[in-house]
């Protein structure tokens, strides 16, 4: 299960852990956090974080006590060929169907506000085609589209956020409440999971970061999940103080709508509804080929195939999410699916997989280290 591949730099390996979460369904938040947490709902996003904080410290240390490379070979040293198939399923189970179902809402959202003339499908194909076509490149090849991109994304994000602070009022409203009720807490935080989900990025490429061993990875991991939180902050306290939780509770797209209210008096400055669909476009793909990418990766090294194999991989994963976006038949459904299955089950699933597995790689030794002992005292 050897896998070789070109360094990337720490630089790189941050934009990718960031993309791989938060970028691909930011759009519908925080709608259904606000409506489950109410008052609590800040105390919510600040668990769910730190969570997916806790979580992607345990993998990367998981990773660098088993001295592999991937997500495949992590699970083969830790738990054996058995091990292989069970996490590998498990994790991408949950990951592919999150991907379709943001891809549906994508697409739903694209035609309400932008594309109401254009089938769902047709933008949906086009996502997706770009995103496994930038999937087949290389893992540096993969780095440097993310390189490129992701600056001018967070830029965007930015002009967008500055826009939008004028019609920004009710700031009291976005603060949080001084009871903390554990109930409702507890649901609005397991409904942002979702935004945390990655599929096993954190771990495939923390073995391939230059210049930084392996078990060092974590700071450039942490920081980015911590950096997408902090977005995730701000676009809270946007749409809250601009809407009132009341309202915000009740929309479909609360960002989308916040951004729509933003008038830019400037005669350079126009269609500013462009300019955002096109970077949610670019922060969609780019979220998609992440995800093709690792996962594609783990099952050719899973299935043993060579290397020029991958595409095969890369494109059945595509059509797999493709064939979910559109089977889903509106966007409520989608939601539902994303709150009432991929939440629980991928917490669930990864909370276990990544606990257990650090133990149980902390207590006995990694089996590529037994192994080579062994093979240095028959020597």
């Amino acid at each position: 299960m050897r896998a070789p591949a070109e360094p990337i730099s720490p630089g790189q390996y941050w934009m990718m852990v960031a993309v791989s979460v938060v970028a691909g369904g930011v759009y519908v938040w925080p709608a259904y956090v606000v409506k489950a947490g109410g008052g609590d709902a800040l105390w919510s996003l600040l668990a769910t974080t730190g969570t997916a904080l806790g979580i992607a410290f345990l993998q990367t240390q998981w990773a660098a006590r088993t001295r592999a490379a991937t997500f495949t070979q992590v699970l083969y040293r830790t738990w054996g060929k058995a091990g292989v198939w069970v996490g590998l399923v498990g994790s991408m189970a949950g990951c592919l169907l999150l991907d379709g179902c943001l891809l549906s809402l994508f697409g739903d959202m694209l035609k309400e506000f932008f594309y109401p003339f254009t089938p769902i499908w047709v933008t949906t194909l086009g996502i997706m085609s770009l995103s496994a076509w930038t999937a087949t490149k290389s893992l540096s090849g993969v780095a440097r589209n993310a390189q490129f991109w992701f600056p001018l994304i967070l830029l965007s994000v930015a002009i967008v956020i500055a826009s939008a602070l004028p019609n920004t009022h009710h700031w009291r409203a976005a603060l949080p409440a001084t009871t903390l009720y554990v109930g409702p807490t507890a649901r609005a935080a397991l409904g942002t999971w979702f935004l945390y989900v990655n599929g096993g990025v954190t771990m495939t490429f923390s073995a391939h970061v230059r210049h930084r061993a392996q078990a060092r990875t974590f700071p450039l991991a942490l920081s980015a999940i911590a950096f997408q939180g902090f977005v995730l902050l701000i676009l809270y306290v946007i749409v809250v103080g601009t809407l009132g939780p009341a309202a915000v509770s009740q929309l479909r797209w609360p960002i989308i709508y916040v951004f729509s209210l933003i008038t830019v008096r400037s005669f350079f400055v126009k269609g500013l509804g462009a300019f955002i669909v096109i970077t949610w476009t670019v922060a969609m793909v780019l979220y998609q080929t992440v995800h093709l990418f690792c996962g594609s990766w783990n099952l050719q090294l899973a299935l043993r195939l060579r290397p020029e194999q991958r595409w095969a991989m890369v494109v059945a994963m595509a059509c797999a999410v493709y064939t979910i976006s559109i089977l889903i038949p509106s966007d409520i459904t989608a939601r539902d699916l994303i709150l009432n299955l991929v939440n629980p089950y991928d917490l669930a699933w990864v909370t276990l997989l990544t606990v257990a597995s650090f133990i149980w790689a902390w207590v006995r030794r990694p089996k590529a280290a037994r192994a080579s002992r062994g093979q240095g005292s028959q020597g």
